[in-house]
């Protein structure tokens, strides 16, 4: 099994390919793609613009891909239900971001990750 973990910060582009076996994981690849932390007007682009190339060097169709952003960059709700059974939780929980999402609901994936939430954009 590959995974591919990629960490996006303000002064670079960090990613890294892993390899599992029953036995042991290795690194089959890795890089680090420094952006421009002083032009914060074209960062967005910038960063796009070396995120692109990577497509071609890495397998992220058969691989499973792990994003690290910065906190600031994240948007985080805290959100308490009356009820604790994870399939009303499940069915509740797009009704209660829907207004607050920047994007469709349709186009949202809920994870469930110990006792937390995980809203994955498709």
């Amino acid at each position: 099994m590959k995974s591919i973990g990629i960490d996006i910060t303000k002064t670079g582009i960090a990613i890294v390919e892993v390899s599992a076996d029953r036995h042991f994981y290795e690194i089959t690849a890795g890089d680090f793609i420094p952006l421009n932390p002083v032009d914060q007007s074209n960062w967005e682009l910038d960063l796009l613009q070396n995120l692109k190339p990577l497509t071609a060097r890495f397998d992220f169709k058969n691989s499973q891909v792990c994003v690290g952003l910065s906190q600031s960059e994240v948007s985080t709700r805290n959100v308490q239900f009356p009820f604790t059974r994870r399939l009303d939780i499940t069915k509740s929980l797009p009704f209660e971001l829907d207004e607050e999402l920047p994007f469709a609901i349709d186009d949202a994936v809920f994870d469930r990750g110990s006792d937390l939430y995980a809203l994955r954009v498709l």
